[in-house]
C-alpha cells in the first residue's frame, strides 16, 4: 500500500486538484490518502469531504485550531494504516505528475536496497495548472532534496520518527536531514514528480523566513553529528547540476 500523506490549511481552492492527480496515477498497488485539515477556516473540510464520499481511499482528519504543518503531518503520520509500504508527502495545492507514483515505484523495485527515491519537481504558475495548458521547459526543473518529491519505504519514515512542531519553516529541511543521518540508501532520477504550484500565499515567498529555517536545519544536523559521529552526512542530497535550476527558482519570487 502506498501512503499519500496531505496537509491541509485554507487550500480550498486548490486540494480537489491535489487530490484528483493521486487518482490519476496508474499503480497496481492499492493507496490511501490521509488528509489533516488543519484549522482551515475556508472551505477545505467541506471539499475534501465531499470527495471522500466518492473516494473511501480518502481519509479526513480535522485540528480544531491551525497547528502547522508539522503538526498536521505527525497527526497523519500516526494514522499510516499498518499495511503501508511507501509513503509520500504531498502539499495541499501541489500535483503530483502524471505516472510520479509508477516510475518511482519501478526505480524503487529496481534497486531494492534503496529506502528510498527522489526525483525532479517543476516551480509552475498557479494559472497553467488551473488551465492546463502544456508545461514550459522555461518553469524551472528543480531536483534533489525536497521532501515531496521522493517516495520512501514507510519503515523507514518510522524510523525518523515525528517533524520537529518548533519549526515554522524548514520542517521539511530538518526531516529530510534526519533521513540522511539514517540512511544513504537511495536513487535519484530524472522524472518529474510533482509540480509546485507558484501563487500568492506560497509559504517560500517568505524568503528570509524559509533559509532561516534551513539554516537552523543544517545547524541542529551538525550538532546531533557532533554529538554522534556514527550519524551520516548530507552530501549528496542536492546535485550539482540542481544547483542553477534551484537559484533559477528562487528568483521566481524576488
Amino acid at each position: 500500500m502506498i501512503s499519500v500523506i496531505i496537509p491541509a490549511y485554507n487550500a480550498g481552492a486548490y486540494i480537489k486538484a491535489a487530490l484528483l492527480s493521486v487518482f490519476r496515477q496508474n499503480v497496481e498497488i492499492g493507496f490511501e490518502i490521509l488528509v489533516c485539515d488543519d484549522g482551515s477556516v475556508d472551505d477545505t473540510h467541506q471539499v475534501v469531504d465531499e470527495m471522500s464520499q466518492k473516494h473511501p481511499a480518502i481519509k479526513l482528519f480535522r485540528h480544531a485550531e491551525n497547528l502547522g504543518t508539522s503538526a498536521a503531518r505527525n497527526l497523519l503520520l500516526e494514522k499510516l494504516d499498518v499495511n503501508s509500504n511507501y509513503v509520500i508527502f504531498l502539499d495541499a495545492d501541489d500535483i503530483l505528475a502524471n505516472g510520479a507514483i509508477e516510475k518511482s515505484l519501478a526505480v524503487l523495485r529496481a534497486n531494492p536496497l534503496a529506502r528510498f527515491v527522489t526525483g525532479m519537481y517543476q516551480v509552475v504558475p498557479t494559472k497553467a495548472l488551473e488551465t492546463g495548458e502544456p508545461v514550459s521547459p522555461e518553469w524551472p526543473t528543480v531536483g534533489g532534496a525536497m521532501l515531496s518529491a521522493g517516495m520512501f519505504k514507510t519503515d523507514l519514515i518510522r524510523e525518523v520518527g515525528c517533524f520537529d512542531t518548533s519549526f515554522d519553516h524548514g520542517e521539511d529541511a530538518d526531516f529530510r536531514l534526519r533521513i540522511a543521518e539514517i540512511t544513504n540508501a537511495f536513487v535519484f532520477h530524472d522524472y518529474i514528480f510533482f509540480y509546485y504550484r507558484r501563487h500568492a500565499n506560497n509559504v517560500t515567498r517568505d524568503f528570509m523566513a524559509s533559509q532561516s529555517g534551513i539554516r537552523r536545519a543544517m545547524l541542529l544536523h551538525a550538532m546531533r553529528r557532533r554529538k554522534n559521529p556514527a550519524l551520516l552526512g548530507a552530501a549528496g542530497m542536492v546535485r550539482a547540476e540542481d544547483m542553477a535550476e534551484i537559484e533559477r527558482a528562487l528568483k521566481l519570487y524576488e
